[in-house]
């Protein structure tokens, strides 16, 4: 059953075997009520969630919403990557229903990243992530902190899946 729900992440997707089960072990699953906080931007970065059901608003320095998450989008790999290893932005519930989310700890990033490809694949999401973060920002003026002239739509999950496998084929 984790599996199924699991399709959707991109990262399982694009590996396979001891990996992937290594993955979905250290997955672990929560609830997200109404109006709660995943983490806060400025906090140490300690995991890396993914959206199963329901949406969750990526907010600025300002609490302005820069992003929504929908299932299959993921979040908090940009602080994990990070010099500073703070999260980068604040992720909460917003909505007025429950959402669900997976987790895979900072430590057990690490551990996947023992293996170069997978290192390689964790950094590529995070400097997506913090590209499409710093995009979204420039579209809003409430982020102080934002001087590059970057505009990006945000791709969905299957993009950055096609981005991502395109990539490990031309590795090969």
């Amino acid at each position: 059953a984790l599996f199924e729900k699991c399709r959707a992440i991109p990262f399982v997707s694009a590996h396979e075997g001891a990996t992937v089960i290594q993955f979905l072990r250290a997955l672990s699953m929560q609830t997200v009520p109404a109006g709660q906080v995943v983490f806060r931007r400025g906090e140490p970065a300690r995991a890396l969630c993914y959206v199963f059901l329901g949406r969750l608003a990526v907010l600025d320095a300002n609490l302005q919403q820069l992003q929504l998450l929908i299932p299959g989008m993921s979040a908090g790999g940009a602080g994990l990557f990070s010099e500073e290893c703070t999260s980068k932005v604040t992720i909460c519930n917003r909505s007025k229903d429950w959402a669900e989310i997976a987790s895979i700890t900072k430590a057990d990033v690490m551990t996947l990243c023992e293996d170069h490809e997978v290192r390689h694949w964790f950094e590529e999401a995070a400097h997506q992530e913090n590209f499409l973060v710093r995009a979204a920002a420039k579209r809003s003026p409430s982020e102080e902190s934002v001087s590059e002239e970057v505009v990006a739509e945000t791709p969905t999950w299957r993009q950055q899946l096609r981005h991502f496998e395109t990539h490990k084929k031309s590795k090969k």
